[in-house]
């Protein structure tokens, strides 16, 4: 539970497209899987910044997350610069996926 207190991520994906990837029953999804960091504006623009390069380095570009069997390849990420709001520091990080999903 959120806490004007200490810091916590806001998680989210966004699904963007799906495209037919073979004739043999597959689709290519593609999206955005969205962190944002938030602290306190009284933590300091360090701790924030901090904590998102940490979130940035969990996954590489071109690596690929399997779950459950099935796997999903980050195809670029970034840190989008921060911001203020609600008496939070805030700092996006996005990682933009693919996955080849049996219909």
């Amino acid at each position: 539970v959120p806490s004007a207190e200490r810091g916590f991520l806001e998680a989210k994906v966004f699904p963007s497209d799906i495209k037919a990837f073979s004739l043999a029953g597959s689709d290519e999804h593609v999206g955005v899987f969205q962190i944002i960091v938030k602290y306190p504006n009284d933590s300091g623009l360090f701790v924030v910044k901090q904590k998102a390069q940490e979130v940035l380095s969990l996954f590489s570009i071109g690596e690929s997350v399997t779950y459950d069997s099935q796997a999903v390849f980050i195809d670029s990420k970034r840190v989008d610069g921060g911001r203020s709001e609600g008496g939070f520091y805030q700092v996006v990080v996005r990682f933009n996926y693919r996955a080849f999903v049996t219909r």
